[in-house]
């Protein structure tokens, strides 16, 4: 397709009058103005110079090649002075119909769009304070329904690789120190999923008055354990661990964690392929004779993994154990934050529980059940 100074010289010079073959491309001349041969085919366009185009008389025009862009720049700067002839150019309007025919249809306004531009027409305004919160609101929340990117490393990390990783809150704090931004972004998920918990608790207590009454409490038992099973592996451990403890939790909220101990949902089967095949360092159908079972759902789901029954080749039936995706990672933020604001909870709630002890005594055992060697 020619650039647009040709497309524009084109037009221009196309409208001229016109008699017989004079070729545009082969013109060089000081000035155009004398020119009146009928004949000028001979003429080099690489010469040409033109301060003025508005006296060309040349009997006849014919664009059958266009010229380079730089000589068409040449021409092009000294258009100002063109003046169309009288009469104006009749054969301007014919080829701007043509173009029109030419260009693809332009796509049609969505339904709203009639409706939006006349109430804006009409002086009645999107409101601007709630499109502006809803944005700031939207990178947010996109930001905290999106899942954390754990890093690498451990946050326990042995003295030496022959050692296991055990459970140390003085190595968590200076592990996450330096990760203020990881902290903050689960900090915000768990405050989000357990908002409205926390809402209907307060109104039961502050306004309803019916904190105490048995029905409401069954209601929030079961609202308590949807938290529990959303907010990941760590918080299943702990409801696990609390269940069995009524003296610092509601009986029918222990009840109700309870379920827990065998209504773990697993994860995905891909996922457990994938952590399986890493860790052996080869395709599973190398390794069992009915790699197909990881396809389809465990025998058994726990906080921490799941378990599937497969045959290696060669062997016998076994039970083969998957520890769910980052566990560690998961695990070890999960009872950082934890630990972190158990004294302000015991301010708030005057629990007399020394709910720290209690968060170093559920870490240890977590990360020991995570040691599948040991």
């Amino acid at each position: 397709m020619a650039p647009l100074p040709a497309f524009i010289l084109v037009l221009l010079l196309s409208t001229l009058p016109s008699t017989s073959g004079l070729q545009l491309p082969k013109l060089s001349a000081p000035d155009l103005s004398r020119l009146s041969a009928p004949d000028l085919s001979q003429l080099d366009l690489s010469q040409l110079t033109l301060p003025d185009l508005s006296q060309l008389s040349a009997p006849s025009l014919s664009l059958q090649a266009l010229p380079s862009q730089a000589q068409l720049k040449q021409l092009l700067s000294s258009l100002p002075s063109f003046s169309p002839p009288d009469g104006g150019w009749p054969q301007l309007s014919s080829l701007q119909q043509q173009l029109q025919l030419s260009l693809p249809p332009l796509p049609a306004d969505p339904s709203w769009w009639p409706f939006l531009q006349a109430s804006a027409l009409g002086g009645h305004h999107v409101p601007f304070l709630p499109l502006a919160a809803l944005a700031a609101a939207l990178p947010p929340l996109l930001l905290l329904s999106s899942p954390l990117a754990y890093p690498a490393g451990n946050p326990y990390p042995p003295a030496s690789p022959s050692e296991p990783t055990r459970y140390s809150p003085s190595l968590a704090r200076a592990y996450y120190r330096n990760k203020p931004g990881l902290v903050l972004r689960r900090m915000l998920q768990l405050a989000f999923s357990g908002l409205p918990l926390g809402l209907s608790l307060l109104l039961d207590r502050r306004v309803f008055r019916r904190a105490d009454d048995p029905s409401t409490q069954a209601v929030r038992a079961k609202q308590l354990l949807a938290f529990v099973e959303r907010s990941g592996c760590t918080y299943i451990k702990i409801g696990q661990a609390a269940s069995v403890r009524s003296d610092i939790i509601n009986p029918l909220y222990a009840a109700e964690l309870a379920k827990l101990q065998d209504r773990v949902p697993p994860f995905p089967a891909t996922a457990a392929r994938a952590l399986l095949e890493r860790a052996l360092g080869r395709p599973l159908g190398e390794v069992f004779e009915d790699a197909a079972v990881f396809d389809r759902a465990p025998v058994a789901s726990a906080s921490i993994g799941q378990v599937y029954k497969a045959t290696p080749r060669g062997g016998e039936p076994a039970a083969v154990k998957v520890q769910r995706p980052n566990v560690l990672n998961e695990i070890a933020l999960d009872l950082f934050i934890v630990r972190e604001f158990a004294p302000l909870y015991a301010k708030i709630t005057r629990a007399t529980t020394d709910l720290q002890g209690l968060a170093d005594e559920w870490g240890r055992g977590f990360i020991q059940e995570l040691d599948y060697v040991q």
